[in-house]
């Protein structure tokens, strides 16, 4: 209770009172450690931190106290936004170094990047290489990439080549995030020689980001895109397009005509990211005919699609205010006309984004409310019929992951889950969203994340925690779940309270690690 109680006041307290929760460590027992770690992390998520409380996490991580009290002071350190540690960097390296439990190392590791000092440098460089596990590596990757650019990027070319293909992924996408002119045609060369697609796909983007000379880059890239068989691969090379306004043809072509759906929507993201892109006016003015035009025309091609997400992505790009769309569109009847085409609560999205566009373009400012936010799913007598054991087997290409159900503790998620697989709902979808060291997330019968079914669930916040493997629901806001689920790859706190937890997993582990975009999931067992 006591430790309950501490975790609540972080979370609950005005954030200028942190110091009173650190002024309770020398009275509490060992015991009430993990309570007093996960209040002042709870504090730190909310923006809260201070030089008595990064003092007393340091102390609970080398007082031999609970894994769990640990691994909240390791995240206090991990997830700390804009703290300076370099004061405690030494301290903090010695204690990453030592630590033997790999959930708080890769938790430890990622707060290096806020002490910048060539010790943690040196560690962290060294560290890459080395053969721990790979949410470790990955995550002191991203650690690294918070020095000077000059200091890590060698590093993370090295990376491109480790073994498991998460580290190379976290690299590429580094390199994408924060890479320079200067070595432009390297991620060239580089994409070229990837193994791994989604890698390639980050590098060639990155090449064509911060190249001045493009046309060789989106040659390449247009070439792997209309000669690769393997759709999650096609769907990154059109992504690698969005920082291309010469290649808007053929982007705006896959968005209206090919038969893959995860193509569609990612070449919509890509059009929406080329109208954005700073070069866009620059080339426009070096064109034949006034982009401008043409894409007013794509404007309203891709609303008229009703596709939720093409018609959210374009929809919320009429928003931008230094693109014009305020003053160049003066007819709104093709947004109301799509408005009141969506079905709900399937396409709440869409809905909830055209309306906030309309406000926008008429200058009004209105909450953009759900008409049918009741949640429908069909659970009542369902849940009668569950085990409190559920187990369910998820078959993929890569091997089986066996999954607990908690139905005590999330009734209707569980049902609903269940209820999904009996009427084959899921059919036999992909993995489409993996973050390394994070989630794999699948549920989605259109298989590019925008999909779900004609009803919503209520939301279950209960009394758990998200570790390692836990099975939880995607949402888009409170009681809008529908079939998308996720597994956590380690714990991930600051989803707690956030989204609905409803398993874990119990074997098979090591397959959701391996885990890829593309992943095909074959077959539910309902055991």
């Amino acid at each position: 209770v006591k430790n309950a109680m501490l975790e609540a006041y972080g979370k609950c307290a005005d954030t200028e009172n942190i110091d009173q929760l650190t002024k309770l460590g020398n009275t509490l027992k060992t015991g009430n450690y993990q309570g007093l770690a996960a209040g002042l992390y709870r504090f730190a998520s909310r923006g809260a931190t201070s030089s008595k409380a990064t003092e007393e996490q340091l102390t609970i991580l080398v007082s031999g106290t609970s894994a769990t009290a640990k691994l909240y002071a390791a995240h206090y350190f991990a997830r700390a936004q804009k703290v300076d540690f370099t004061p405690w960097a030494a301290q903090l390296l010695e204690i990453t170094i030592n630590e033997r439990d790999t959930l708080a190392k890769m938790a430890l590791i990622s707060s290096l990047g806020n002490a910048k000092t060539e010790a943690v440098a040196n560690y962290l460089s060294n560290h890459i290489g080395s053969p721990d596990d790979y949410r470790v590596i990955s995550n002191a990757l991203g650690a690294f990439a918070q020095y000077n650019y000059n200091a890590w990027s060698e590093t993370a070319f090295a990376a491109l080549k480790h073994p498991n293909p998460n580290v190379g992924i976290r690299a590429a996408e580094l390199l994408l995030a924060k890479g320079t002119q200067t070595h432009a045609m390297r991620y060239f060369t580089e994409a070229k020689q990837a193994k791994n697609g989604r890698v390639a796909a980050s590098l060639f983007r990155a090449a064509a980001k911060y190249s001045n000379s493009k046309t060789k880059i989106v040659a390449e890239i247009i070439h792997r895109y209309k000669h690769e068989n393997h759709t999650a691969t096609k769907a990154l090379l059109i992504m690698a397009l969005a920082e291309t306004p010469e290649a808007y043809q053929t982007v705006a072509e896959a968005m209206l005509s090919d038969k893959k759906q995860l193509i569609r929507t990612n070449a919509a993201s890509a059009l929406v990211s080329i109208r954005k892109n700073k070069g866009f006016e620059a080339f426009n003015k070096r064109t034949d005919t006034d982009l401008h035009e043409i894409f007013d025309t794509y404007i309203k091609a891709a609303i008229n699609t009703l596709d939720v997400a093409i018609v959210t992505e374009f929809a919320f790009m009429l928003q931008v205010p230094v693109l014009g769309y305020k003053e160049r569109i003066t007819d709104l009847s093709f947004l109301e006309d799509a408005a009141k085409k969506c079905q709900l609560p399937r396409d709440f999205e869409a809905y909830q984004a055209l309306h906030s566009t309309l406000n926008f373009l008429k200058g009004i400012s209105a909450e953009i409310t759900n008409p049918k936010s009741e949640y429908n799913a069909p659970v009542r007598s369902e849940i009668l019929s569950i085990k409190s054991n559920q187990l369910v087997d998820i078959v993929t290409d890569k091997g089986t992951i066996t999954v607990e159900l908690f139905i005590d503790e999330s009734p209707a998620s569980v049902a609903n889950f269940i209820k999904l697989i009996q009427t084959d709902f899921y059919g036999q979808p992909v993995f489409h969203r993996v973050v390394p060291n994070f989630v794999i997330q699948d549920g989605c019968p259109r298989g590019d994340g925008w999909g779900g079914p004609d009803h919503t669930i209520r939301s279950e916040l209960g009394m758990l925690n998200y570790g390692e493997g836990y099975l939880g629901m995607a949402s888009a806001g409170k009681d809008t779940e529908g079939s998308q689920w996720f597994i956590t790859h380690s714990p991930t706190p600051h989803l707690d309270g956030r989204y609905t937890i409803f398993g874990k997993v119990v074997l098979g582990m090591e397959v959701a690690h391996q885990i890829t975009v593309g992943t095909q999931i074959t077959n539910y067992v309902i055991k």
